[in-house]
């Protein structure tokens, strides 16, 4: 199985419109632009999903250790 797959694989990624309706989201391939950030340093953990309906994002990254506080 691909490492850029494996949490598409295992979970069904969706987020909340405003008018209370679920849409699916999809991982985005290639998002890496060398101007927008250092892509090293997501490489491997950071994935970045797209609603498949209005276009809306979401990254999905680990929390890093020790921290058990969602971050916003």
């Amino acid at each position: 199985m691909e490492p850029g797959r494996l949490a598409s694989s295992m979970y069904r990624v969706q987020h909340r419109h405003k008018d209370g309706s679920w849409a699916d989201m999809e991982e985005v391939g290639n998002h890496h632009a060398p101007a927008d950030h250092d892509p090293e340093r997501g490489w491997g953990v950071r994935r970045l999903f797209r609603c498949r309906t209005c276009e809306e994002t979401a990254e999905l990254t680990p929390a890093p250790r020790g921290d058990t506080e969602p971050s916003r």
